[in-house]
């Protein structure tokens, strides 16, 4: 089912496919933190209601609490009581991701995990 905010939320589609092979919650996840990342929505943006977004996606409560804790979590999303889930400001841009290549050309660097001892 596809949805777009309008008015009283933000204004971007979200689509989610039963038949993919990720579930519908880590779509959700997907979804919301490309969202993000890309500008839509803004920060200090207010999210609809747990309740809403899932009545209007067609899936449970639990798996948009589910995202929004996920994503605020790792810093894209702030809920407050009585306030509502808002975007940071904090993730706007995409973080780096080890091995890239080097803006000179040459090979990525290797990632490398140690025991720490």
């Amino acid at each position: 089912m596809t949805v777009r905010w309008g008015r009283d939320g933000p204004d971007f589609l979200m689509a989610l496919d039963r038949a993919a092979p990720e579930t519908l919650g880590r779509q959700l996840q997907e979804q919301l933190r490309a969202a993000v990342r890309s500008g839509r929505p803004q920060p200090g943006e207010r999210l609809p209601s747990s309740r809403r977004l899932a009545q209007q996606l067609g899936i449970s409560r639990g798996l948009v609490v589910g995202a929004y804790e996920q994503l605020g979590a790792e810093g894209y999303l702030a809920a407050e009581k009585g306030a509502g889930t808002r975007v940071t400001a904090a993730r706007r841009r995409p973080l780096p991701r080890p091995g890239r290549a080097r803006p000179g050309g040459g090979a990525p660097d290797p990632v490398v995990f140690t025991s720490g001892t």
